[in-house]
């Protein structure tokens, strides 16, 4: 029975991670595109159910987390390149 649990659970993650890759480039650029539509389209959302709050959006909450990690990891992918550009430079 535990298992079956497992299993249930790891397909609503998959779930989850599946939408956030559809949605999130979607939400990205509604929200860089026209950022107070988005706003305001998001208060009457909040005042549904949970169930059927942001059907074809990423909620804000998991937006900003999302955001927030791409743009960190971009920030290191760079520092890792100016780096290593740096010291081919240095080395020549």
């Amino acid at each position: 029975m535990p298992f079956l649990i497992f299993l249930k659970s790891f397909e609503v993650l998959l779930f989850e991670i599946m939408s956030w890759i559809v949605f999130y480039p979607r939400t990205l650029w509604r929200s860089a595109r026209h950022p107070l539509q988005t706003m305001y389209r998001s208060e009457p959302e909040l005042k549904l159910p949970a169930e059927q709050q942001f059907r074809d959006i990423v909620s804000p909450p998991i937006f900003l987390l999302l955001t927030v990690i791409n743009v960190a990891q971009t920030v290191v992918a760079f520092q890792i390149n100016a780096a290593t550009l740096m010291r081919t430079i240095s080395s020549d």
